[in-house]
C-alpha cells in the first residue's frame, strides 16, 4: 500500500463536513468535567433538601355538598345550585358577604383577603375548598363564616322552594277535593238510578206476588171446588145406588102383592059362585084384603114413582156435576201448562206476561248498572264522566305525592368536612426539580468553560 493523500468524493455517503456535530466529542466533554457536573448537581440537590425541610405549608380545607332539590325517577340528584355555580358564589360575590360577617363580628384581627381556590373533582359533586393561610384559627374562622354565608343563601332558596311546593300542594288538593265533589255526584246519580231501578223491581215483584197469590188462590179454591164436587158425586152415585136398590126392592114386594091379588081375584070369583052363606063371609074377607091389597100396591107404586122422580134428579145432578168437574179440570190444566209457557201466558193471564216483561227489562238494566262498576274499561265506555275525572284524581294525587316526596327529599348544603388544617410539604418536587435544573446548569456550565478554553487555546496558537 502506497501512502497517499485521501480525496473526498461527494457522492461518499461517509463524508463529514468540518461544522458537522460529532457526538463522541460531548460526550468526551461530559466525561472530561464529570466530577464538576456531579459536585455542582449534588450542591443543588442539598439546597433543595434544606430548603425543602424547613419550609413546610398549612392550608384549610373543607369539603362541601350542594343542596339537593328531588331525586329524579333515575336515582340521580338534582341540585339546587350546581357546584360550579357554588363555586363561582364562593369566587364571586360571597367573598363579600364574608366580609361584611367579619365586620358584623367586630374581627378586626382578620384581614380583608379572602383567597379561596375552590376544586370539582372530575365525576364528583363536591367542593374542595382550600384557604393558604399563615394563620390558620383566623382562616378557620373565616370559611366558617363562608359557610353560614352559603347556608344562608342557599336556606333562602330552600325556603322559596318550599313555599312554592306548599302553595302547589294546597292548590291541587283543593282541585282534587273538587274533583272528588264531581265524583261523589255522578256516583250519587249512578247510585240514585240503581236505587229506583232497584225499587221499581221490587216493585213489580211485589205485583207478579200479588197475582200469582191470586192465581194460586183460585187453582186452591177450584181444587177444593173440585174435591166437594167429587165427594157430592160420590154421594149422589152411592143415593142412585141405594134408590136403584129401593125400587128394586118396591117393585119385587109390588110383584108380589099384585100376584096376591090376582090370586084374590080369582079366589072372590070362585066364591061368588057359590052360594053359601060362608062364602059370602069369606068373600067379604078376600074383597076387604083385596083392597088393602090395592091400596098397598098403589103405595108401592107411588113409592116407585118418587124413587125415580128423586133418581132422575140425582142423575141430573150428577151430569151436571160430571160436566162442572170436566170444565173445573180442564180449566185447571190449561191454566197450569199456561204458567208453564210465556206466550199462553200473554193470552190467559196479560198483566203477569206485563209484568214479567218489565221484571226482565229492570233487571237487565240493574245488571248493565252494575257491571259498570265492574271495570276501567267498562266504566270509561258507559261512565266516561266519571272514568275522566278518576283519571283527574289518580293523576293528581300522583302530582301531591311527587311534591310531597320533592319536599322531603330537600337537603340544605351538607358540610362533609369542616375546615380543617393541613401540612404541606413540596420536597419531592423540590428534590427532582433542582436536581434535573442542577444538572442542565452544570452541563452547560462544563460546555460553555470548554468552549471557552478551546477559543483562548486557538487564540494562542
Amino acid at each position: 500500500m502506497t501512502d497517499q493523500p485521501q480525496q473526498t468524493n461527494p457522492n461518499d455517503h461517509r463524508y463529514y463536513p468540518e461544522d458537522e456535530i460529532d457526538l463522541m466529542d460531548y460526550l468526551l466533554v461530559i466525561w472530561k468535567w464529570k466530577y464538576f457536573i456531579f459536585i455542582g448537581t449534588a450542591f443543588c440537590l442539598l439546597i433543595a433538601v434544606i430548603i425543602s425541610r424547613y419550609s413546610i405549608n398549612q392550608q384549610v380545607d373543607m369539603i362541601l355538598k350542594p343542596a339537593i332539590k328531588n331525586i329524579d325517577i333515575n336515582g340521580n340528584e338534582v341540585y339546587i345550585d350546581s357546584p360550579q355555580v357554588i363555586k363561582m358564589l364562593v369566587e364571586g360575590e360571597l367573598k363579600y358577604e364574608v366580609f361584611e360577617m367579619i365586620e358584623k363580628a367586630g374581627e378586626k384581627q382578620m384581614s380583608k383577603s379572602f383567597d379561596a381556590k375552590v376544586d370539582i373533582p372530575n365525576g364528583q359533586n363536591l367542593l374542595f375548598v382550600s384557604l393558604k393561610t399563615k394563620n390558620a384559627d383566623i382562616d378557620i374562622r373565616k370559611l366558617n363564616f363562608l359557610i353560614q354565608a352559603v347556608q344562608t343563601k342557599t336556606m333562602g332558596k330552600i325556603n322559596i322552594i318550599n313555599r312554592e311546593n306548599e302553595k302547589n300542594i294546597s292548590l291541587k288538593k283543593d282541585s282534587l277535593l273538587d274533583l272528588k265533589v264531581q265524583e261523589d255526584r255522578i256516583l250519587k246519580k249512578y247510585n240514585k238510578d240503581l236505587v229506583v231501578k232497584r225499587a221499581a223491581l221490587l216493585d213489580l215483584k211485589v205485583q207478579e206476588d200479588r197475582i200469582l197469590k191470586k192465581y194460586n188462590e183460585d187453582m186452591r179454591n177450584r181444587k177444593n171446588k173440585l174435591n166437594n164436587l167429587e165427594n157430592k158425586e160420590k154421594v149422589i152415585t152411592k143415593d142412585i145406588e141405594n134408590i136403584n136398590e129401593r125400587l128394586e126392592a118396591t117393585t119385587s114386594e109390588n110383584d108380589i102383592i099384585r100376584k096376591n091379588t090376582e090370586k084374590l081375584i080369582n079366589e072372590r070369583k070362585s066364591l061368588i059362585n057359590k052360594e053359601a052363606e060362608n062364602e059370602e063371609i069369606a068373600s067379604f074377607l078376600l074383597s076387604n084384603l083385596f083392597q088393602q091389597n090395592m091400596s098397598l100396591s098403589q103405595s108401592y107404586q107411588n113409592q116407585l114413582v118418587n124413587y125415580i122422580f128423586t133418581r132422575n134428579q140425582k142423575e141430573d145432578n150428577l151430569f151436571t156435576i160430571r160436566n162442572q168437574l170436566e170444565d173445573i179440570k180442564r180449566e185447571m190444566m190449561e191454566q197450569e201448562s199456561a204458567m208453564k209457557n210465556s206466550q199462553t201466558i200473554s193470552i190467559l193471564f196479560p198483566a203477569l206476561y206485563e209484568i214479567r216483561k218489565q221484571i226482565e227489562n229492570v233487571s237487565k238494566d240493574i245488571k248493565e248498572l252494575e257491571s259498570v262498576m265492574s271495570s276501567e274499561q267498562s266504566i270509561s265506555i258507559l261512565l266516561p264522566d266519571l272514568y275522566g275525572i278518576r283519571s283527574r284524581i289518580e293523576k293528581v294525587e300522583i302530582e301531591i305525592k311527587e311534591l310531597s316526596k320533592e319536599k322531603e327529599n330537600i337537603q340544605p348544603i351538607k358540610i362533609v368536612q369542616p375546615p380543617t388544617i393541613s401540612k404541606f410539604s413540596k420536597f419531592k418536587r423540590n428534590v427532582i426539580l433542582s436536581s434535573v435544573m442542577g444538572l442542565f446548569f452544570m452541563l452547560f456550565l462544563s460546555f460553555f468553560i470548554e468552549y471557552v478554553r478551546n477559543y483562548k487555546n486557538r487564540i494562542k496558537k
